[in-house]
């Protein structure tokens, strides 16, 4: 038996029927909670920021990414010479 499209139609039958049959298919806790609270209340307000706030923030947020870039090339470049310091110690 070599495995063709039968045995793969077969098997996603077979694990369709196995699903059916678990007992986990009743909805849990959280979750008859949330469905219970759903359309009551009133609807969640959110800032909206202007288009200049937006650029500050990414602004921001790239200066951020690129200062820890160098702090990491720098631990790098410091870590690699401690380490060939050491392998030249120990071959001389």
């Amino acid at each position: 038996m070599t495995g063709g499209v039968g045995f793969s139609s077969d098997a996603m039958k077979r694990s369709l029927s196995n699903r059916a049959l678990r007992k986990s298919q009743k909805p849990k806790f959280k979750e008859q909670n949330r469905s219970s609270k759903q359309g009551k209340g009133s609807a969640i307000k959110t800032k909206k920021a202007s288009e200049a706030t937006l650029n500050e923030i990414r602004k921001k947020s790239r200066l951020e990414r690129k200062r820890l870039q160098k702090k990491k090339t720098i631990l790098l470049i410091v870590l690699a010479a401690v380490l060939w310091l050491l392998v030249i110690g120990l071959v001389a």
